[in-house]
């Protein structure tokens, strides 16, 4: 039996796609989606804004072929086209569930603590403590890292894959 890992993204739907267009959130970001139980190239994450400038800010953050801006209000049938089955797309939303950050520490602590020991310079010889503050920042799950003296930020994705 496959274990089932934790995603604290919503599935992206048309009537959360409706709801955004009617409470003004016109551009979105729509990139590639990474997580553990996301086949490699059929994950989509949508970053929907109200201001134009806050989704310009966010598409320069993306490498080439990343991602892209949309309009949804005239673009919007390319979002809907990833969204039907027999495409095979995962599409998310960018809006996080209830308690996530708590869920996301319980649910992969073995990997967070691996990876800070093995890929940080954080983990002194002897016990340490480090503080993990999981934030979003241009669609992509970051975790600052942080042992009171140094402090880095990692790719969540790396981390728990």
């Amino acid at each position: 039996m496959r274990k089932v890992i934790y995603n604290p993204f919503d599935k992206l739907t048309e009537a959360i796609m409706l709801s955004c267009l009617k409470s003004g959130k016109f551009f979105w970001i729509v990139q590639r989606f990474y997580w553990p139980d996301v086949p490699a190239g059929k994950g989509f994450i949508a970053c929907p804004y109200d201001d134009f400038a806050d989704a310009s800010a966010h598409e320069i953050q993306l490498a080439s072929r990343e991602g892209k801006r949309l309009d949804i209000r005239s673009e919007g049938d390319k979002i809907t086209n990833l969204l039907k089955p027999e495409q095979g797309f995962q599409v998310y939303i960018n809006t996080l569930r209830q308690d996530w950050e708590k869920k996301m520490k319980g649910s992969f602590q073995k990997q967070f603590i691996a990876y800070i020991r093995t890929r940080t310079a954080l983990a002194g010889k002897g016990p340490v403590a480090i503080e993990i503050n999981l934030k979003m920042r241009y669609g992509v799950m970051v975790a600052e890292l942080s042992n009171g003296e140094k402090s880095e930020d990692h790719d969540v994705y790396s981390i728990i894959k």
